[in-house]
């Protein structure tokens, strides 16, 4: 049965992808206003002294865990984990072709362990952002923007405090610098989007040992799917992957990291407003949360020209 399910599904894209519509973006015939993916970059860049505004909302429940064989385990007994995230999300374009970005974010987390309750309040790491439109979408090729990232540690990192079951430690101490890339291609009625990019931490002192993290590697491929009078659905695909850890010179065996989540939702969009309400699950993993979430955000944009 999943085999020919894979096969069916296979051949409805076939067919669909036969009469999509390739629609070049200075075309103007189809380029109808969306939300964009809750977290894969959309490749145009904000329009020249455009600022947008982009909170975003997220309950996270931690259904278990994903050791560092891939194995999942279930949260024990009565034990318990969940977090909100308040996250802020800010563009300005510069010029025609190159933007600013900045997010940075609160966080709440819930824990409950063998009987023991703990409730953490605190801001986790930031991020400054630098986007430069390479090539405009064509008929045959996608938009291209190259990114540069910049992860600021504003989340506590050390000195755990044991009442507080671990969750207190919110960032990773490091000043990481990264580089990608951002694709888009208009294909009605889809929006296609992917992007990736590879990040080098610094490394840091963490509880007084000298802590280099590995390279990690993000990647996100996304898909919406344009329904008119303003609504769309999406279907998401966000990935994280990370080698060992590294304390005073000794690499710790099976620190690495990795995970695949999915999300899908739905999305309405004016020419001024625009919101997503989306589910988020992990579909595995290596030493990560499997987590099951819910995520609502909106996106606001001001043009900062003056009229005249």
């Amino acid at each position: 049965m999943p085999k020919l399910l894979a096969t069916a599904g296979a051949l409805a894209l076939a067919v669909l992808s036969a009469r999509l519509a390739p629609c070049r973006a200075d075309e103007g015939a189809w380029d109808p206003v969306t939300p964009g993916p809750a977290i894969t970059w959309r490749a145009p860049v904000t329009p020249h002294r455009t600022f947008i505004f982009r909170p975003l909302l997220w309950y996270n429940h931690v259904r278990g865990r994903y050791d560092a064989s891939g194995d999942f385990s279930a949260l024990p007994g009565d034990d318990g984990k969940s977090f909100l995230q308040q996250v802020l999300f800010f563009q300005y374009g510069l010029t025609g072709r190159a933007e600013l970005a900045a997010q940075t974010a609160a966080q709440e987390f819930f824990v409950r362990t063998s009987g023991a309750r703990a409730s953490v309040a605190g801001m986790a790491d930031s991020f400054l952002y630098a986007r430069y439109r390479l090539r405009s979408e064509s008929e045959r090729l996608p938009e291209v923007a190259a990114v540069f990232q910049l992860r600021l540690p504003t989340g506590k990192y050390q000195e755990a405090y044991g009442d507080n079951l671990g969750a207190d430690i919110m960032g990773t101490g490091s000043w990481d610098h990264g580089y990608g890339l951002n694709m888009c291609k208009r294909l009605r009625p889809f929006f296609l989007h992917a992007d990736t990019s590879i990040t080098f931490p610094f490394g840091a002192t963490v509880d007084g040992a000298v802590t280099d993290y590995a390279p990690y590697l993000n990647y996100d491929l996304a898909a919406e799917l344009v329904l008119g009078r303003g609504f769309n659905l999406l279907a998401e695909l966000n990935g994280f992957s990370q080698g060992d850890v590294r304390k005073s010179g000794e690499r710790i065996p099976d620190t690495k990291a990795r995970f695949l989540n999915m999300i899908v939702g739905a999305g309405w969009s004016s020419d001024s407003l625009q919101a997503i309400l989306g589910c988020q699950r992990t579909l595995r993993g290596v030493n990560a949360d499997a987590l099951d979430s819910v995520v609502a955000s909106v996106v606001l944009s001001f043009d900062t020209r003056r009229k005249r």
